[in-house]
């Protein structure tokens, strides 16, 4: 789960730089792709959730954010509640629609919580106590959505990240791609 810094966004210059790239690799993506068409801001929805861990006395407080259109893509942690005015849902991006409840969202975090503290050693578990609660927020991570052709009929996307400024991985991808056809 990584923890993501609360970084001004990426600006659309700064999307269509990155998006582009340079080099050998940028002229290797645009032969093999086509040329960068376009790039659009997205907004995925993702619910913040208050997770306590307890083990071996010690505990320990995070929050943690699902994507709440498929509950499938990476958590994202924070070392504190996002402001309230941070990351909230914008006018001028689209932004998927909100299809998982809660409740399996919940279970989602649960579930990865605990492959995660197994995961630092099972055998340092005493007496594990994970307890999650929804604090009924939904943030709106951006990104940018660069679309390539080639030809008249091939079309594809890369996605970048607007808080980190990275590419994006296949699910994000797909997920987008998923409902921009729709």
């Amino acid at each position: 789960m990584d923890l993501l810094p609360l970084n001004a966004p990426a600006s659309r210059e700064q999307a269509l730089v990155r998006l582009r790239g340079r080099g050998v690799a940028a002229w290797y993506r645009g032969w093999r792709r086509g040329p960068l068409a376009g790039v659009r801001p997205v907004q995925v929805p993702y619910r913040l959730f208050e997770v306590r861990i307890s083990n071996a006395g010690r505990l320990d407080r995070r929050w943690l954010a699902i994507d709440a259109v498929s509950g499938v893509l990476d958590c994202y942690g924070f070392p504190a509640p996002p402001d309230a005015g941070a990351l909230e849902r914008s006018a001028d991006a689209g932004a998927l629609p909100e299809v998982v409840a809660p409740e399996r969202l919940r279970g989602e975090v649960i579930e990865r919580v605990r492959r995660q503290v197994y995961a630092t050693g099972f055998f340092r578990l005493r007496g594990l106590r994970i307890e999650v609660d929804d604090t009924r927020r939904v943030l709106y991570l951006p990104y940018w959505v660069g679309v390539r052709r080639k030809g008249d009929r091939h079309a594809s996307i890369e996605v970048l990240g607007g808080l980190r400024g990275s590419r994006e991985g296949g699910k994000l991808k797909d997920l987008i791609a998923t409902w921009l056809a729709a």
